[in-house]
């Protein structure tokens, strides 16, 4: 019931409106068509040309309307599109570094590399390759590479300075 009170009085108060509008529309065509018929016119075809004046002008109004909005839609789609865009082509971005990047890390040179560094990090010398030339008859492991003994830090006999060394570069910070 209170729902059709409510359009009751909706109605009530639209055709209110359009009864005032159809009756100052009538008062303006009394007032004016005493001077319209003076001067030799039609009251209404004067009435009816400002009609249809109005009646273009709101429609010119209505249709600026309509392009500013559908401009401001079709912005916002553009801006939603380039967005999306910018996103799908980072990823695309990123999945082709991280496709380079594995195939750089399995590589045969990023292989030899990392096993060069381990052995540089290693040897007493510093080198990746301890005897190319297989002058020596018989290689020690204890002479060409660097190895914590288990003395190290306990701060009993003596430690090699190599170890010290080895150990100092890996932690800049440390003290002896």
């Amino acid at each position: 019931k209170k729902s059709k009170e409510a359009i009751d009085s909706k109605l009530a108060g639209a055709n209110a409106r359009a009864r005032r509008r159809r009756e100052a529309q009538a008062a303006a065509l009394a007032r004016d068509s005493a001077s319209i018929l003076a001067a030799g016119g039609n009251p209404h075809e004067v009435v009816r040309r400002r009609e249809e004046e109005a009646r273009r002008l709101r429609e010119r109004e209505e249709a600026k309307a309509r392009l500013k909005a559908h401009a401001l839609r079709l912005g916002a789609r553009m801006l939603k599109e380039e967005r999306k865009y910018q996103s799908q082509r980072a990823a695309a971005l990123r999945a082709k570094a991280q496709a380079k990047a594995f195939l750089e890390d399995f590589s045969r040179a990023t292989r030899e590399a990392r096993a060069d560094g381990y052995m540089q990090a290693r040897t007493a010398a510093g080198v990746a390759i301890v005897d190319p030339t297989r002058r020596l008859d018989v290689l020690h492991p204890s002479t060409h590479a660097v190895v914590k003994t288990r003395e190290f830090g306990r701060a009993v006999g003596a430690t090699d300075e190599r170890v010290i060394d080895q150990v100092a570069a890996k932690h800049p910070g440390a003290e002896a």
